[in-house]
């Protein structure tokens, strides 16, 4: 997969995480978004900052992670597997570290995340944006 093409790929999944994600946080009241650090100037909404944020943290991660798997021979669902791991746990990791959320936020939320995630990695590959090309 050339470098271009890791980068739609990316993208195409972030952002289907994000719509998918962003969706959850809004009609499952247990884990609605009432706070957001960061702003981007003229949004008030906590859950569009949040979408904003994960959308593009996650574009960067996501390619990052495309780009390492690459190379491996790995079967793609392991490499998929393993890459729905790493950027859940380094979500997940933030969000007990600012220490605003409960344990049971925690779980649902790494559940929800798994999931959109595996959803996302599972629509792109199917669209044909996933396939390597031998260079």
């Amino acid at each position: 997969m050339t470098k271009s093409r890791m980068a739609l790929a990316a993208f195409l999944t972030a952002a289907s995480f994000t719509i998918l994600d962003a969706l959850v946080h809004y009609f499952y009241e247990p884990l609605e978004i009432y706070y957001y650090p960061y702003k981007y100037v003229g949004v008030q909404s906590p859950l569009l900052n949040y979408a904003m944020s994960k959308l593009v943290a996650s574009t960067a991660i996501l390619f990052i992670l495309f780009y390492l798997f690459a190379k491996t021979d790995w079967n793609p669902y392991v490499r998929y597997g393993l890459i729905t791991l790493i950027l859940v746990g380094l979500l997940e990791i933030r969000y007990v570290i600012s220490g605003r959320y409960d344990a049971q936020w925690h779980i649902l939320n790494f559940i929800n995340h798994f999931l959109t995630l595996s959803i996302s990695l599972a629509l792109v590959d199917r669209l044909g944006f996933m396939r390597r090309t031998e260079s």
